[in-house]
């Protein structure tokens, strides 16, 4: 997770309401609106002990971002996980994972006393994509926060899916992203900048390890949205600052610039730790309404970037 200090409360809340530049005020604006339906993603339950795994499995039947995949020896594939996890074993050995089971990524739940964790892995690379552990809500009692925390984690996989499938078509804008390392420990501080072909307006926003959709820009309380062809849009910017903050795992950072500045769905945004996100079972409808509301945009008039970074304990 990337944390602005100060917060990006204002900043946040106008995500939805921006205002162009100076002179731009007459551009026409992009309303995605979400839509019905969603690929949903293969998942399988592994760890012990039994009662905990079964009742993260049950938590996740009702999703609607998720499939359960059974596997018949639950046992053997949690010990080759561990194995491939190892380091005993090249990248390529560790990768023949997903050629033994069907799901698309596992969750590897453990409960030893008090501690319980779960871990989502990636099955085609073998990484460790998010964790919950004991504090983050499925250690504790309740069934409603495991219920949350889970369809959160599952949630924030189907945005990123949804996400990946921008196309900007021929004669594209060029967007790039450049930072000077991609892992990160929990305080330390981040900066990186967005590359663009043409000038335009920089939509810009994270997701997070948990599965929080969180915007970033644009915003009218200092951070202006507006990109130029050929100059650096460094972020953060106008004396803010980002550290890096839990949740650990892989954040996946999503740059897009178009022609005319955009305005997105403003139903599911809530405060959450000094931020504006999308609350658990909007985020992926706000995401699959963005991909929509590109999808019609002309050709050359848009062009997308995205950026992994993983982030440590400290």
């Amino acid at each position: 997770m990337m944390r602005l200090i100060p917060g990006l409360l204002l900043a946040a809340s106008s995500w939805v309401s921006c205002t162009s530049g100076p002179g731009t005020a007459e551009h026409s604006r992009v309303t995605p609106q979400p839509t019905a339906g969603t690929d949903l993603i293969a998942l399988a339950v592994i760890g012990e002990p039994e009662p905990f795994r079964v009742r993260v499995e049950t938590a996740l039947l009702n999703s609607p971002h998720c499939k359960i995949v059974s596997v018949a020896d639950r046992t053997a594939l949690l010990r080759e996980l561990e194995f491939a996890q190892s380091g005993f074993v090249g990248p390529e050995s560790a990768n023949q994972l997903k050629y033994l089971i069907g799901p698309e990524k596992l969750l590897v739940v453990q409960e030893k006393g008090v501690a319980r964790t779960i871990r989502m892995v990636d099955k085609e690379t073998g990484l460790v994509e998010a964790a919950l552990l004991s504090g983050d809500g499925p250690a504790g009692d309740s069934h409603a926060a495991l219920v949350k925390s889970l369809y959160k984690l599952v949630e924030g996989r189907a945005v990123i899916r949804a996400l990946k499938k921008l196309q900007p078509g021929a004669n594209q804008i060029t967007v790039r992203i450049e930072s000077e390392q991609r892992r990160f420990r929990v305080g330390e501080p981040f900066r990186f900048s967005i590359h663009s072909s043409r000038s335009g307006f920089l939509t810009l926003f994270d997701i997070q390890p948990d599965g929080t959709f969180l915007p970033f820009v644009p915003n009218k309380f200092g951070l202006s949205n507006r990109i130029e062809a050929g100059t650096p849009y460094v972020f953060p910017n106008n004396g803010l600052t980002v550290t890096v903050a839990p949740p650990t795992g892989v954040d996946t950072v999503f740059a897009v610039v178009t022609a005319n500045p955009l305005q997105l769905p403003a139903d599911g945004l809530v405060l959450e730790d000094q931020h504006m996100v999308y609350e658990p079972g909007r985020g992926a409808d706000a995401a699959r309404g963005f991909q929509v509301g590109m999808s019609v945009l002309p050709a050359g008039d848009w062009g997308v970037a995205r950026m992994e970074i993983t982030t440590e304990p400290r």
